[in-house]
């Protein structure tokens, strides 16, 4: 089987996704989810116009690299995350670049303006303390002042020496949040959960309209100009998304020390010229002989014999307009349990309202954390009409 995992195109009618997940050893899960296209394409962090999206884990020396990075050796989920997100790759980027050369996730975290309005007493910083220490090398945290603003307008209080008196002590990313700080028993809560708490009551990273006109006429951006098409980290184009993603391993309680599952995959959907599908009556025919083979020993349901084939991700004829997939490949169905037997059942009875069914044509890792090991398999996902 060709196996490909650049998933680059001439055509304007595809469209790239980058997933990520972060499973833990108690089954909690955060997910990352960021699409661009060569065609307009907005999301959260604005313009994401580009011709692909990847992120390619490989194995060196018994280490889960990325970009040549040990992944698995960082201190804490958000160091974890900066190594991952500068080696996911944007190929023929030309929307706005915030910062090539910074990190604009601890921009928009460290520089965001003081709230206006009223502390709210619910708000996690009312009526505590908060210590910072100068000999603390922070990874985020560039100007306590500023800080203290922040916290004073959620009705919380900064101090620069750390304290008995205080409630928290700010730790950097790299010692154990939670844990008891050893100048006394006052328990440190991590840098980026502070200001992702203050961002969160800020408002800074909530939806915000994309204005496409002020775009399209922007005039920085001319598609005859190579020099708009440049390859940038995912790290420097999208730090709203970035950050959900954290907050969410923050939130979930996923540390370095009881992750157990990462997850990435690589996706592209076409349509028109670059559309990729499985037809009805292949997976029937394909079906029919695979059931016909299993003599005795198949099930005389036969409608669940073709769901639980489907679920086996089996090999099926598959067919796309630029002629770059093999003939055939593992194919997965990408719904629902539910909606997968309702199709099956309407395919059985000659009732579906399409000969086919579109694909999105993914590569996806499978790292176990604990082994150092990764799984590879490229898969045809269909489902939609």
């Amino acid at each position: 089987m060709k196996i490909r995992t650049d998933f680059v195109t001439n055509s304007s009618s595809a469209n790239f996704t980058l997933e990520l997940s972060f499973v833990s050893e108690t089954g909690k899960k955060a997910d990352f989810d960021l699409s661009v296209s060569p065609e307009t394409c907005f999301s959260n962090d604005g313009d994401m116009t580009a011709d692909c999206i990847s992120l390619t884990p490989e194995l060196v020396d018994g280490e889960v690299c990325f970009d040549g990075a040990p992944a698995f050796q960082a201190q804490s989920i958000e160091e974890l995350g900066t190594m991952i997100f500068e080696a996911a790759q944007i190929e023929g980027w030309h929307g706005e670049m915030k910062d090539p050369e910074g990190d604009v996730l601890r921009d928009l975290l460290s520089r965001h303006n003081p709230s206006k309005k009223e502390a709210n007493e619910e708000s996690f910083f009312f009526g505590k303390t908060f210590a910072i220490d100068d000999a603390i090398d922070y990874a985020y945290i560039e100007d306590a002042d500023h800080l203290a603003e922040r916290i004073e307008a959620c009705g919380g209080k900064l101090i620069r020496t750390p304290s008995p008196d205080g409630d928290y002590i700010i730790c950097s990313d790299g010692e154990d949040a939670g844990s008891e700080d050893t100048r006394g028993d006052v328990p440190c809560v991590g840098e980026f959960e502070i200001l992702a708490r203050l961002a969160e009551e800020e408002g800074v990273f909530d939806d915000e309209e994309e204005d496409e006109d002020d775009w399209e006429d922007d005039d920085d951006w001319d598609e005859d100009e190579d020099d708009d098409y440049i390859a940038v980290s995912v790290r420097n184009v999208a730090p709203k998304t970035i950050f959900r993603f954290l907050d969410a391993c923050r939130k979930n309680g996923i540390t370095p020390d009881n992750l157990k599952t990462v997850i990435v995959k690589n996706s592209k959907f076409g349509s028109g010229d670059s559309a990729m599908w499985v037809e009805c009556d292949e997976l029937l025919s394909a079906f029919e002989s695979y059931y016909e083979e299993q003599g005795e020993d198949r099930n005389p349901d036969k409608l669940q014999a073709l769901v639980d084939y489907v679920k086996s991700v089996p090999m099926l004829p598959v067919n796309d307009n630029e002629y770059s997939l093999p003939d055939e490949m593992p194919c997965a169905w990408a719904q629902s349990d539910n909606k997968l037997i309702k199709a099956m059942q309407k395919l059985l009875d000659g009732e579906l309202s399409a000969d086919h069914w579109m694909g999105t044509l993914t590569n996806e890792y499978r790292i176990d954390v604990k082994k150092k090991t990764i799984e590879n398999r490229e898969v045809l996902y269909f489902g939609s009409l």
